[in-house]
């Protein structure tokens, strides 16, 4: 999953998301195992009309692609007491509402899931109004092992960490299509 597009029609941008040119990392809090990166993931920015709102992100990271630099640490990592890969082999956030803040701002309300639990997340979407039609994703996905696990009693308990921190900084730019309307 490398590129995004919606329906190639004459009303609906069609953006691109490039994974060569972003970074999905992650941050363990109260763990030896500081963190690493994902080197495994794709998205697709959709929308169905030039309106910002009309638009639907999905990013999906292939969990055993996580990178410590450090293989005993990956191995740990992706054991069943940590990201449990064979079992739960993506992590992923589907968006629900884009929301204009500023001129060029949107907050990106969604969910994110991981190790089979899902929860309310955002993201931060910036569009360069005024070049070729460049977006960037960016924010903090966060999970609490100890908390949401207690939410939901049918996942094993998890004790890599207190807390898990994915940061999200992916790029996109719109290919085809005309460009978005945003409100003044």
């Amino acid at each position: 999953m490398r590129t995004a597009g919606a329906q190639s029609t004459s009303e609906a941008p069609v953006y691109e998301i490039t994974p060569e040119a972003g970074t999905i990392n992650f941050r363990l809090t109260g763990s030896i195992v500081p963190g690493g990166t994902f080197w495994k993931w794709g998205a697709r920015l959709t929308f169905t009309s030039t309106d910002p709102s009309s638009g639907s992100l999905y990013i999906k990271i292939h969990a055993e692609s996580l990178d410590t630099r450090n293989r005993r640490d990956d191995n740990r990592l992706k054991q069943k007491n940590g990201f449990d890969v064979q079992e739960h082999p993506y992590v992923t956030f589907q968006s629900t509402e884009i929301r204009q803040t500023g001129p060029n701002a949107f907050i990106v309300s969604g969910t994110l899931t991981f190790r089979g639990i899902t929860k309310g997340q955002s993201l931060t979407l910036t569009f360069d109004r005024e070049g070729d039609g460049r977006s960037e994703v960016d924010g903090m996905l966060y999970f609490d092992p100890r908390t949401d696990v207690v939410r939901n009693p049918r996942a094993p308990f998890v004790i890599i960490a207190d807390r898990v921190e994915i940061t999200v900084d992916i790029k996109g730019r719109r290919v085809s299509g005309p460009a978005l309307v945003f409100k003044q």
